[in-house]
């Protein structure tokens, strides 16, 4: 018994020595120990031994079409195909929050018979997903058009009739889209897919070009000119084609090299004109980039030949990679108005934008401009309130260097403190580091110890020694006066 409760005691002892999850490491012996770790995880991750799968309770597939929210049955002509109406089929990764759009192509749908009368459930599949389309088809005259309009381009919504030059013709089909008018100029429905001809043109012919669509079962033709251009392919952050990100990818030193981005081509001799996204996800950039370089800070580009099967081209795919300088953001472009009304006292070095998660775990080099050993304070906001991170002291070169784990949040502020102690040779030697909540420019201490914080988790430990010592005494006495 004696040796069962020294036992219990040795186990308890350890998992009170457990340190909890590393915040922000100060001392550049912790930094260099953070950074190991992270670079190790990331190894396991991009050779695939230890990546987690995504789950299928995480992928979310999707059918709509207009008025689909208030009747969720498709109502077609008889005669005509389901591709000729407006819907639009996505699929969606719930733990990435990305999602991929297509509308509905023929080549998706099965159990679709036309000419039957009536209520149908079509399945649709697309991506290795499948759903139910509820059609009912009814009795109705197919009208007849008296014009057409075409567009043949990647994506008409970004570059009108743009096409990648060398392009094969046979991928020419892909991108034709034929809508028909009535003599009103309503837009109609013309049942079974019509023959649709393209002159001839040489794709391998940088320029623009007269390309003239035929309808030939309508005896009606429209021309249009279609533009050639060179493409390249950008990896780049979600969000750049629709101009609400930039094309630099920010990786703190020793960060992971897998993340969600988005895959765009762009205009090769006017690399700021998109021509179309290609689609958004998870991206690891060793798979297009083996040689990529995370050790150390600074700012890279890196190009590789690549063949994109979708447009039938071979191109380059290239990627910005800014690593360990996080992008500096006006606080009122960064954060919202509760944020900056209630921002700690000090006056403000800068604000930057972090990855936040698994994505800013790493070693970040913020460049305050500084002098030597002059103290700042770094704080995150999250969940409405300012996190107090730490202490830090600006480096010879007038930077501030934090790491981060995994539980790293975003945006992140620097104040700079009121005294500073005497100048510290490179590093960032801590004088205090506790996180704090801020609420109206007041601390109010967390009771979760953070980085730094060694002295309190001792004392955890001490006392919970203690306390486990007390009652071990006690269990031996009683036992021994059993006897």
């Amino acid at each position: 018994m004696k040796k069962k409760i020294l036992c219990l005691l040795s186990v308890l002892t350890l998992s009170l020595s457990m340190a909890p999850c590393v915040y922000a490491a100060n001392a550049d012996t912790e930094q260099t120990e953070t950074t190991s770790v992270i670079t190790e995880e990331q190894t396991e991750n991009e050779t695939g031994q230890e990546q987690e799968e995504v789950s299928e309770e995480d992928i979310r597939m999707s059918v709509s079409f207009e008025g689909s929210w208030e009747n969720d049955v498709l109502e077609v002509i008889q005669g005509t195909n389901l591709d000729q109406y407006e819907v639009e089929v996505a699929v969606s990764n719930l733990s990435t929050g990305t999602s991929d759009y297509s509308p509905l192509l023929n080549s998706m749908v099965s159990g679709f018979d036309n000419m039957q009368l009536g209520r149908q459930d079509v399945t649709v599949t697309w991506k290795g997903m499948s759903c139910t389309l509820k059609v009912n088809v009814v009795e109705g005259e197919v009208p007849k058009p008296a014009k057409i309009e075409a567009k043949l381009g990647l994506n008409s919504h970004y570059s009108g009739n743009t096409l990648p030059l060398g392009i094969s013709e046979d991928k020419l089909r892909d991108f034709l889209y034929v809508d028909f008018y009535d003599e009103a100029g309503s837009l109609i429905n013309v049942g079974e897919e019509p023959v649709l001809e393209i002159s001839a043109f040489d794709t391998n012919v940088k320029g623009e070009h007269k390309v003239t669509v035929t309808a030939a079962d309508f005896e009606l033709s429209t021309e249009i000119t279609v533009r050639i251009v060179p493409v390249k392919v950008l990896v780049v952050n979600q969000g750049f084609s629709s101009g609400r990100d930039t094309d630099v990818i920010s990786i703190p030193v020793g960060g992971y090299t897998s993340r969600s981005l988005e895959l765009t081509a762009v205009n090769k001799d006017n690399p700021a004109e998109v021509i179309a996204p290609l689609g958004a996800g998870l991206v690891s950039l060793t798979y297009y980039f083996p040689d990529i370089d995370v050790s150390k800070a600074g700012v890279r580009e890196y190009s590789a030949p690549y063949y994109d099967e979708y447009l039938g081209v071979n191109t380059t795919i290239s990627v910005k990679i800014k690593v360990g300088q996080p992008e500096s953001v006006p606080a009122k472009d960064l954060l919202p108005e509760e944020a900056i009304a209630t921002m700690p006292q000090g006056e403000v070095i800068g604000t930057w934008d972090v990855p936040s998660g698994e994505a800013g775990a790493g070693t970040w080099v913020f460049q305050t401009g500084l002098t030597q050993g002059q103290e700042v304070t770094v704080w995150s906001y999250h969940n409405g309130q300012w996190l107090k991170i730490g202490v830090y002291k600006a480096d010879a070169e007038g930077n501030v260097t934090v790491t981060f784990t995994a539980d790293q949040l975003s945006p992140i502020l620097i104040t700079k403190n009121e005294t500073s102690s005497g100048a510290v040779s490179g590093g960032n030697a801590d004088t205090e580091n506790k996180s704090e909540n801020v609420s109206d420019n007041k601390a109010a201490a967390v009771k979760t110890p953070q980085t730094g914080d060694t002295q309190n988790i001792l004392l955890y430990v001490a006392a919970g020694l203690a306390s486990f010592s007390v009652l071990g005494g006690s269990i031996l006495w009683k036992l021994k006066k059993g006897r």
